[in-house]
């Protein structure tokens, strides 16, 4: 299991873990957008909504996979803590140490539209030409949010004592 907050590098350490043919890591299950992104995926974020209990889909995702990859933000409370005490879980939990480049990198990446170097259809550079001047508010704000991700994960955690 892959716990991360956005931009912690997260995609690229499942990407080298796919490698190993014994692991198949289902990427950000319970993204909003996970269903659009192929037809044959199941909402499991919509599931959730509708009631059906963490643990059973947890279940379901763990009966086809053997690991999954989650961002924290994309768990409530409750659910981030069930999944660190989940009995026979191995965690990967994934911070980046520096939080400014954590909130440029997430600016720039909402800026540009890319999210995977990997994903590029044109150069680097044409990403980024004529990129305008990144506003100190937002990556302060940035910077906020992404420390209070990774205090939920850290309480989370401490609930498992």
């Amino acid at each position: 299991m892959v716990l991360a907050h956005p931009r912690s590098g997260s995609n690229s350490l499942v990407e080298i873990l796919g490698l190993h043919r014994s692991v198949s890591i289902l990427n950000e299950p319970f993204n909003e957008h996970f269903a659009s992104w192929d037809p044959s995926n199941s909402d499991y974020a919509a599931l959730l909504r509708e009631g059906r209990s963490f643990e059973s889909v947890l279940d379901e995702l763990f009966d086809e996979f053997t690991g999954l990859k989650v961002l924290s933000y994309q768990l409530n409370d409750d659910a981030l803590t069930k999944l660190v005490n989940r009995s026979g879980v191995k965690i990967v939990a994934l911070r980046r140490r520096n939080l400014l480049q954590t909130a440029i990198s997430q600016v720039l990446a909402e800026s540009t539209g890319l999210w995977k170097t990997w994903d590029a259809d044109r150069r680097l550079e044409d990403y980024y030409r004529g990129l305008p001047a990144l506003d100190p508010t937002l990556i302060s704000a940035r910077m906020e949010w992404c420390r209070s991700e990774v205090s939920r994960v850290a309480r989370a955690w401490d609930q498992t004592a």
